[in-house]
């Protein structure tokens, strides 16, 4: 551990042994262990151990992104966000799921995805109790309780909810169909309708009948059955009940 000391810096940390090669760096450092935060926000009263950390969460408040995206143009308030943010525009993935191996260019999306394996939820909505795996997920279901659509079609003016929503209505203008079956060949504007559609083939029927036990391979096709008992299901009053019981 000293031989990194001297070739980083000489000025080493007591706690945890990182090693600076300024005492002034060191003792900027170590406020980290003792707990103490000196520099206050005026506006929401957060505090920082350095005034640089305050330096950089003032721009939450006042919107200044001084850090521009050379490909995109997108700005950001944080350095360290654009440095994130760069990785999109190259090929580069240095994050692998270790359950599935599938890879990400960011840590932060690895850790939503693991959450796919761990089936954690842990944003609940508090109008229905749907859980959700991030806070950005969650915010796009309330909408769905809001009523708000601010997502709109160029096309036709149709609104919705979210964007992802959006872009799969796009593709009903464009005739797009990218999700092949493999059996039969026939092209979904979504991998998720290709999914319900293989159930045909594959004769899952999951989807089951609570009145007569009869199966079927997607939701839909249940709902529309269901007409069936509805239409013969005889409504009993309160007064009925009433009367039953003192007979």
């Amino acid at each position: 551990m000293f031989g990194d000391a001297d070739a980083v810096g000489k000025h080493m940390c007591g706690v945890c042994n990182r090693a600076f090669k300024t005492r002034r760096n060191l003792m900027l450092h170590f406020i980290t262990h003792t707990g103490v935060k000196p520099f206050t926000c005026e506006v929401c009263n957060k505090k920082f151990t350095r005034k640089f950390s305050l330096k950089v969460h003032d721009r939450t408040h006042t919107g200044e992104k001084s850090y521009i995206c050379e490909v995109c143009n997108k700005a950001f308030s944080k350095k360290s966000n654009m440095v994130k943010h760069c990785v999109i525009h190259t090929e580069e993935k240095p994050y692998p799921c270790e359950v599935c191996e599938k890879r990400f260019n960011n840590r932060s999306n690895l850790a939503v995805h693991l959450l796919i394996h761990t089936g954690e939820k842990p944003f609940k909505c508090e109008d229905c109790g749907q859980g959700c795996p991030t806070s950005s997920k969650l915010r796009k279901h309330l909408q769905t309780h809001s009523g708000e659509r601010p997502h709109i079609c160029q096309v036709c003016g149709k609104g919705f909810a979210t964007n992802c929503h959006l872009k799969r209505h796009n593709q009903t203008h464009t005739g797009v169909k990218p999700h092949i079956c493999e059996v039969c060949k026939k092209g979904f504007i979504t991998k998720s309708h290709l999914q319900k559609h293989f159930q045909v083939h594959t004769g899952d029927k999951s989807h089951v009948c609570e009145f007569c036990s009869k199966g079927f391979s997607a939701k839909c096709h249940l709902k529309k059955h269901l007409q069936v008992h509805n239409a013969s299901l005889t409504v009993i009053q309160p007064k009925e009940v009433y009367s039953i019981e003192l007979t």
